[in-house]
């Protein structure tokens, strides 16, 4: 036989070779057709269509790609205190440390601390003023690569995020999990001040200036100020001019 292996993942018995594949048959029986498939030996008998559809799936993969890789073999490094696996010591490392509250590396302008020593180099960057990352079609500048990408997506139109439960698509994955809250009705920010909660930090902050009631939004027109952005959008109504024909 090629392989004799299988994998269980989420309760399912998963082939080692074919692992996309929801078997219909045994196991055992499966290899053995896989076996026979990639061998080019006779087949056994197929019990039905769905079956033979999905040996012959599995045997050009396997010829193709050959074995796949479980995620104890990619990445070998366990957690104790939840299941997250990696692929060397040091992310381990690295990771316990959202379980421990250790934060090693000190900014020495303020009292900020953090995990790792990139995070370190990008907060330092908020006070230097540093701006290594450039946008090749508008020269716009920013501290992290990931923020650049980010913006990129503004020139290409890509939205590779995409909601499962409608056909919504995003630019970033913070849009896409503020989005999902409209399905879910899920609003994880607390006004500390009343019961209102809010889908967004956004939301939040304009809810709040209800209490403190402070003004940010001026008028670029008069000295009107407003406390959200859809206030002072009715109030630029009032200096549009009405054209009589």
């Amino acid at each position: 036989m090629v392989c004799v292996g299988f994998v269980c993942r989420n309760g399912n018995i998963v082939c080692f070779w074919c692992p996309c594949l929801a078997f219909t048959i045994y196991p055992t029986e499966h290899m053995e057709c896989l076996d026979a498939v990639v061998g080019k030996e006779e087949i056994p008998h197929f019990k039905s269509k769905r079956q033979r559809m999905e040996v012959e799936a599995g045997a050009r993969r396997l010829e193709h790609d050959g074995p796949v890789e479980t995620e104890k073999t990619q990445k070998p490094f366990a957690c104790s205190m939840c299941s997250l696996r990696t692929k060397t010591s040091s992310q381990l490392k690295v990771h316990e440390r959202v379980h421990t509250g250790e934060k090693p590396y000190p900014c020495s302008m303020c009292s900020f601390r953090c995990r790792t020593s990139s995070q370190l180099t990008t907060h330092v960057r908020a006070h230097t003023g540093e701006k290594p990352y450039v946008c090749s079609t508008c020269d716009r500048r920013f501290t992290t690569k990931a923020h650049l990408k980010k913006h990129e997506r503004v020139h290409t139109g890509e939205k590779p995020f995409a909601c499962l439960m409608c056909a919504f698509r995003t630019s970033s994955s913070g849009s896409l999990r503020e989005h999902e809250r409209t399905h879910t009705g899920v609003k994880p920010y607390a006004c500390s001040m009343c019961t209102f909660k809010a889908a967004t930090s956004g939301n939040l902050k304009e809810h709040e200036r209800t209490h403190t009631g402070e003004k940010r939004h001026p008028c670029h027109v008069c000295e009107y100020r407003a406390k959200s952005n859809w206030q002072l959008k009715v109030h630029m109504r009032t200096h549009e001019k009405v054209v009589v024909v």
